[in-house]
């Protein structure tokens, strides 16, 4: 059976070209400040929330979703092949002059200057670790490459929101076996027939392909290079999200059997239709959801490691030293490096408040952190200041109030955090 399908948003089919002649007669370089970034579809909702502000401000994020180790691969291959006239985007960007209520998303024209072919990507973007794209791809890291870590993201497995699935929690073994045998493996609900279909596999399972960081988190997660996984290709975060929502809106049979992997960015405004579930890992005894319920968004399993399927965001970027230290060589990758770290103000907010409305974790936030490459070995996170409460307080359908503070209005026993509010240290 092919996995039921919705349609494709304005912001998916801009990822993919689906864009009139007249839309596209926006040339990215004529656009003010282009930066020019690549990578994780699932970094999307964070660039919906800090593209418009930097539009505003007289600067374009200029982006394509490849997938994460695509990302990667741009920013290693200016070391590896500096001459390339192939190593760059073309085609559709998606820039964001916009807003973060209405997707703020709209379609340019990559079209280099100078007779060159593709444009140079200024800052790859990826969802897991430099390593693992590079144990997916068989490389090794040339030297010379920069990384910021960002926000965290939580990675999840997803079903339709429907009254007669009763199945909600997934374990290690059970995913291994699920997305990596024909029939599901015979693990009960997703024991579906394998379907007909030369380049997707089981049409019940809406997955991403090895360049995704996603696939690549969850498949660390459960042990499955995340080359052998069986299923759909959506192509983005976005397109899974679409094709279980239209199991829902089309009351496709057996809705059960139906999973997809997404991040939660993409899943916490979906919420209506779909439903993540519990995770028990390896070794664990019980299954964990990402936050304390399935109606709260305080991510509070995953800052304190119980839910383990996330990690930091990675900005990758090229730099003079061979070992990655230093600044950036390009500028403009200096440019979105100190917005994502701080050091550049947002004009009417801070990037932790745009990282949280992104569903994505602001580093000040975790307790927990992720040695490279290593899904079972969080250790505590050495950050200098917590920013739990003020997390607490902001994230959707919160009741958590904090005291407010200042340099005249100090904190007792506790420290007046940058947010304004009283933190525990």
């Amino acid at each position: 059976m092919a996995l039921w399908k919705a349609k494709l948003t304005i912001a998916a089919m801009a990822a993919v070209g689906f864009f009139s002649a007249s839309a596209q007669a926006q040339n990215c370089e004529d656009l003010p400040n282009p930066i020019y970034i690549a990578g994780s579809s699932a970094s999307q909702a964070v660039w919906t929330h800090v593209g418009p502000i930097l539009f505003d401000a007289g600067t374009t994020l200029v982006y394509q979703n490849q997938g994460s180790c695509t990302g990667v691969d741009y920013i290693e291959t200016n070391v590896t092949d500096p001459l390339s006239t192939t190593n760059g985007v073309s085609g559709t960007g998606i820039y964001f002059p916009g807003t973060s209520a209405d997707g703020g998303t709209s379609a340019c024209t990559i079209a280099p200057t100078g007779g060159a072919t593709v444009e140079a990507v200024d800052v790859g973007i990826s969802d897991v670790f430099e390593s693992t794209c590079d144990a997916v791809g068989g490389t090794s890291n040339p030297g010379n490459v920069g990384n910021f870590n960002g926000p965290t993201q939580v990675m999840l497995f997803l079903q339709p929101r429907e009254a007669s699935i009763t199945t909600h929690e997934i374990s290690a073994e059970e995913a291994f076996y699920v997305l990596g045998y024909s029939g599901g493996g015979m693990v009960s609900p997703w024991n579906q027939a394998e379907e007909n279909n030369s380049t997707a596999g089981m049409g019940y399972l809406a997955i991403r392909n090895s360049a995704s960081g996603t696939q690549s988190m969850i498949g660390g997660a459960v042990a499955l290079p995340p080359a052998l996984f069986l299923g759909i290709n959506e192509g983005s975060t976005g397109n899974v999200i679409n094709a279980l929502k239209g199991v829902v809106t089309t009351s496709a049979p057996n809705p059960q059997s139906y999973l997809g992997i997404a991040v939660a960015g993409n899943y916490d405004t979906q919420r209506a239709s779909l439903q993540a579930l519990a995770f028990r890992a390896y070794g664990q005894p019980y299954a964990w959801l990402p936050d304390t319920s399935d109606t709260t968004f305080d991510k509070q399993n995953a800052r304190q490691g119980l839910y383990p399927i996330s990690g930091p965001m990675q900005f990758l970027y090229n730099t003079a030293a061979a070992d990655g230290s230093g600044a950036p060589t390009d500028p403009k990758a200096t440019q979105l490096i100190n917005v994502m770290n701080g050091t550049t103000a947002l004009a009417g907010t801070t990037i932790v408040d745009a990282e949280i409305a992104a569903s994505t974790i602001p580093d000040c936030a975790m307790g927990v952190s992720r040695p490279d490459n290593n899904y079972y070995s969080l250790v505590p996170n050495d950050r200098a200041h917590s920013c739990d409460c003020y997390f607490n307080s902001k994230v959707t359908g919160s009741s958590t109030t904090c005291t407010a503070c200042s340099a005249s209005s100090p904190c007792v026993g506790g420290y007046c955090g940058a947010n304004g509010v009283c933190e525990a240290f």
